[in-house]
């Protein structure tokens, strides 16, 4: 019997694969099946007792030494240390994958790049009342020089105000298609940063969902129930993972550096654009006081030689009065003179002559005709 126990335990002892996986309860289960199969007699193959059995003699005499209850605890004490050093090798390893994809493709980025992109469409606002803002000195500009085309005779001159209109017409369709272009420019820019927001946001949620079966993953262990044979899967290197995950952040980086720049390029032409604008109102403004000035001080000298002119049409006017007077106050005299001349052609014969009278008649009769035109 002592055999037949001995062969029973040979049995149970199989390769050393099953001693591995033998729990704690091993070395007792063992031991009170053996003390069983010692109040037990043998069975053969048809399930009847048998006396005895060379066959189990035979194979005691084959098998290896039996190992004692104390080295099968130590044996698997010892595997027990090796699962337990195998599952704590194995979860920091998940837990390093966790903090690389938290690392690699954190939200932040994603945060980072809406912030950006919401300064970018302020700037854009911006640029667009610029925009709209500048059509009001461009009707300006407009209307000042249609109306000094309808400027007539001397006045109708291609002086410094028409040019310095013409100028500022020039620069505020300058101005204009430079602020089309950069709205242009932010538009494609504010396309690109949600574009590569919503690359990083599947690549986000793409490592979420790693990072939940790479948990699952890395709670198994050998005493897992839920563990199975699966074919091997295709997937992709650490290197291109990584490669994938920097080439993300990498342009998103590049993205928000892009617009930070295109931020700053639009402050600065927002802020030259308007002192241009500015400098040229301004020359414009000077340009209309100092031709103002000029038409005022023309105004003054016209009137003040008009007031001259005025006055001596009265002036005149006066003497023409008083020339007419002193006409009139030569008539009598005049007719005098005449009368007497006229009074002595009546004088008969020789008594007709030039004598003295006659020729003082004569000169008075000048004197009074000459004294009319003096």
């Amino acid at each position: 019997m002592d055999d037949d126990s001995d062969h029973f335990e040979s049995a149970d002892e199989g390769p050393d694969i099953e001693i591995n996986i033998i729990s704690e309860k091993s070395s007792y289960d063992i031991n009170q099946n053996s003390k069983n199969l010692q109040d037990a007699e043998p069975l053969g193959k048809s399930g009847l007792p048998i006396e005895s059995s060379p066959t189990y003699t035979a194979i005691s005499e084959e098998k290896p030494p039996i190992s004692t209850g104390s080295e099968k605890i130590q044996v698997v004490k010892t595997q027990k240390q090796v699962e337990e050093v195998h599952c704590e090798a194995a979860e920091p390893t998940f837990e390093c994958d966790f903090a690389s994809i938290k690392h690699d493709s954190h939200e932040t980025e994603i945060q980072d790049t809406i912030a950006e992109t919401d300064l970018l469409i302020k700037e854009k606002r911006r640029l667009e009342n610029a925009l709209m803002e500048s059509e009001v000195p461009l009707l300006i500009c407009t209307e000042n020089l249609n109306t000094r085309d309808q400027l007539e005779g001397i006045d109708k001159v291609a002086d410094v105000v028409e040019k310095e209109l013409l100028t500022e017409f020039d620069v505020i369709h300058s101005v204009q298609e430079v602020l089309k272009k950069t709205i242009e420019q932010s538009e494609c820019q504010i396309a690109q940063n949600r574009a590569i927001k919503e690359a990083m946001e599947m690549n986000w949620s793409d490592k979420l969902e790693a990072e939940h079966w790479d948990a699952r993953a890395g709670y198994l262990t050998n005493s897992s129930t839920n563990k199975q044979f699966y074919a091997g899967e295709h997937m992709s290197d650490p290197e291109s993972w990584a490669k994938a995950a920097h080439e993300v952040i990498s342009q998103a980086e590049s993205e928000r550096k892009s617009s930070a720049e295109l931020r700053r390029l639009i402050s600065n032409l927002l802020t030259e654009t308007a002192r241009d604008l500015r400098e040229h109102h301004d020359l414009v403004c000077r340009a209309f006081a100092k031709n103002i000035d000029r038409m005022i001080t023309a105004k003054i000298e016209l009137e003040t030689q008009l007031k001259k002119t005025v006055d001596e049409v009265v002036e005149q006017e006066r003497n023409i009065e008083r020339l007419k007077e002193a006409i009139r106050a030569k008539d009598d005299p005049l007719k005098v003179v005449q009368t007497r001349l006229h009074l002595r052609g009546f004088r008969p014969n020789s008594d007709l002559c030039k004598d003295t009278a006659m020729e003082r008649q004569v000169l008075n009769h000048l004197v009074c005709f000459i004294s009319i035109f003096v």
